[in-house]
Order: C-alpha cells, then structure tokens, then sequence
C-alpha cells in the first residue's frame, strides 16, 4: 500500500509523460505527413526530369519549368577572366554550382 499524496505524485508524473509521448507521436505524425509530401513532390519531379530527358530535345517550356534562375558572375584574377555560374531548379533538392568557368 502506498499513501494518496505519492499516489498522487506518481499519477501526474505518467500523466506528465504521457502528454509528453503524445507530443512526441504527433510531431513525428507531423514528420512522416511533410516527408510524403516531399516524397511525392520529387517523384513528380523526376516524373518530369525523364520525360524532358527521353524527349532528347530541350524546349524553351522545358526551361521555364526546370531552372528557377541562372546566376552568372565575373571574377578577375590575374588578369584573367573566370564565371562563376549557379543554377537554380525549380525541383526540389537540386542545386549545381560550376565555378571557374572560361
């Protein structure tokens, strides 16, 4: 037998703990709803990357939907001319940098 005040006590720690795994279940709900989401997005986007790809022909459609923006930038050094040139996709996930160019 244990007295009502530590019954007490102990109750309101698992119920503390409780509302804590609850928490915790909810966020990782959260979690796995953003990845399929995620999820889904880059397979349409790979969806659209294959199709441009088997098409073997670039568009200026195709390019609008791809590139986000290209980023072109000049650097001197020693007299020489070098581009620094970042793309930016519209998929998700993908960014290429080449630097040094020309």
């Amino acid at each position: 037998m244990i007295n009502e005040e530590l019954f007490r006590e102990m109750t309101q720690e698992s119920t503390k703990e409780l509302e804590r795994l609850e928490q915790q279940l909810s966020e990782t709900k959260n979690l796995k709803e953003v990845r399929d989401q995620e999820k889904a997005k880059l397979a349409k986007a790979l969806d659209v990357l294959r199709d441009t790809i088997n098409r073997k022909e670039l568009t200026h459609t195709d390019i609008v939907t791809l590139i986000a923006k290209i980023i072109v930038h000049e650097r001197k050094h020693s007299g020489k001319s070098k581009l620094d040139i970042a793309v930016e996709w519209n998929i998700p996930f993908l960014v290429i940098n080449e630097e040094s160019v020309g």
